[in-house]
């Protein structure tokens, strides 16, 4: 991502916020995953539009179990909690 992109989704882009998130859930927007560390809180700079939200558990061999998510659409500089 670009210096300006980056601003410009700094000043306009959502911000959602996830607490209490366990350590090595599989956690994404779209069609990016990460898997969740001990300091994961949610995420930020996210562009304003319809996005989808998924998130499953993964096994002791790091495979990841059946997806859930939901469809949100998020405003300029919308927090959601």
């Amino acid at each position: 991502m670009d210096q300006t992109t980056a601003q410009a989704l700094f000043e306009s882009g959502a911000c959602l916020v996830i607490l209490d998130t366990p350590t090595g859930i599989e956690f994404g927007i779209d069609l990016d995953t990460w898997e969740t560390g001990p300091l994961f809180k949610g995420l930020k700079m996210i562009p304003p539009g319809i996005h989808y939200i998924h998130y499953s558990a993964l096994n002791g061999e790091k495979q990841p179990g059946m997806r859930s998510g939901f469809f949100h659409n998020f405003s300029p500089r919308e927090a959601s909690i």
